[in-house]
């Protein structure tokens, strides 16, 4: 397999201001007659300038997914917050049991089941997990317990694709075949572990092949190529509280360097009845193997040579209305650009310093050319129509207006 891999893998923490922001909860109260909770979390943040974090001033940053049949989810969407050490950064996490799934973005048509403030500094300090009762004001009763993770992210840009099976898993259900998902989560520094992804379940089958799946190397390991990974597959119920069925451990260090394309999956509980009867529970596939491909940022293209050419095009129809009527787009003033040069100047003055040659070709449509006066709908402003480059944004403007008079 061919990898994108560096030849030297980097380990070690890059000091950076982003932050991963990782959401669960626990203990939350039922709030469905017939059924347990279906949670999701919406979290909220102030603008970014006069920060005080007063309930009018509360921007929607996003919404988790919805978990079924949950009364203590792990929630997979995370969420990238720049952190500013000299800044007080409120943020509000409000939790709701979702009632109609077709609209989860219509708060209204949830029950909230409760709410915290906190700020990014208090989570960032708080070592490895920030946790925080859920508060209701209109009931006394406990609403549950948020869990707050922030992990700090390091500048490595790779996207990570897995494309990943198992084989011979335990069969968990009485009736039929277990119905497999996985979770793959990264540990910490004490030795916790935080969800980075979920898998799709698959329904009824003991040898899976599930979709294939790109993860960026932040949210996955938070840039550390050695740092472990815990792949759990779990067996979905329709009751939300899922059957183990066994787990592995790996790098992607080693799953990028081909070390593993097997690993078993270990029930610790089964091994210890077992003893030594006990082999595995299900062989993991990582297949082909795991791909690291790099994330090239604009400036990357910009310093491998990439150009952008500017070109310029004017409307010169009627529906303009007369140049000559300072209501009109094509009025000239001696003082204040009108919309086309202010346009044209604040558009060309970002992408001027891309266009190596600094020659924009600039051409109009829509009017009526000597010598016969029939309507064109491409010509050149400067009246060469093989050579419509001039030089420079000024020189542009010059032209234009030349072209108008």
């Amino acid at each position: 397999m061919a990898n994108s891999l560096p030849s030297t893998v980097p380990t070690g923490a890059v000091p950076s201001s982003k932050i991963e922001l990782h959401i669960s909860c626990s203990s939350l109260p039922n709030m469905d007659l017939l059924s347990k909770s279906d949670p999701i979390c919406v979290v909220y943040t102030t603008p970014q300038s006069g920060r005080t974090g007063t309930s009018n001033q509360w921007i929607k940053l996003g919404i988790t997914e919805m978990i079924k049949d949950n009364l203590n989810p792990k929630f997979a969407k995370t969420f990238i917050l720049e952190y500013f050490f000299e800044e007080v950064q409120p943020l509000k996490f409000a939790v709701y049991d979702v009632d109609d799934d077709k609209h989860i973005a219509d708060l209204s048509r949830h029950d909230c089941i409760g709410e915290v403030e906190v700020t990014l500094a208090e989570i960032v300090s708080s070592g490895q997990s920030l946790t925080k009762r859920l508060k209701d004001p209109k009931c006394s009763q406990a609403r549950g317990k948020i869990h707050l993770t922030a992990e700090e992210l390091q500048d490595n840009k790779y996207d990570i694709s897995f494309e990943l099976s198992a084989s011979k898993l335990d069969k968990k259900d009485f009736f039929g075949k277990s119905d497999p998902y996985f979770e793959i989560s990264k540990v910490q520094e004490g030795g916790s572990y935080i969800l980075a992804y979920r898998s799709e379940v698959v329904k009824k089958n003991l040898n899976p092949h599930w979709k294939p799946f790109t993860l960026s190397i932040q949210k996955l390991c938070g840039g550390d190529w050695n740092r472990t990974l815990k792949l759990a597959v779990y067996d979905w119920n329709s009751s939300g509280t899922p059957d183990f069925i066994g787990k592995t451990t790996f790098t992607l260090n080693d799953v990028c360097r081909g070390g593993i394309r097997n690993s078993p999956l270990i029930n610790p509980e089964l091994q210890r009845k077992k003893k030594g009867k006990y082999k595995q529970s299900g062989l993991l596939s990582f297949g082909s193997g795991v791909r690291a491909t790099p994330v090239h940022s604009f400036v990357d293209y910009i310093r491998g040579g990439c150009d952008i050419n500017l070109v310029v095009a004017i409307d010169f129809t009627a529906s303009n209305g007369n140049p000559n009527d300072p209501k009109s787009l094509h009025f000239m003033n001696a003082t204040v650009d009108n919309e086309y040069i202010y346009a044209i100047k604040s558009v060309g003055s970002v992408l001027a310093p891309y266009d190596s040659d600094q020659r924009y070709p600039c051409y109009g449509f829509g009017a009526k050319l000597p010598p016969s006066y029939q309507v064109s709908h491409c010509f050149a402003l400067n009246g060469a129509e093989h050579s419509p480059e001039v030089v420079g944004i000024d020189v542009s403007r010059r032209c234009i207006y030349i072209s108008w008079i």
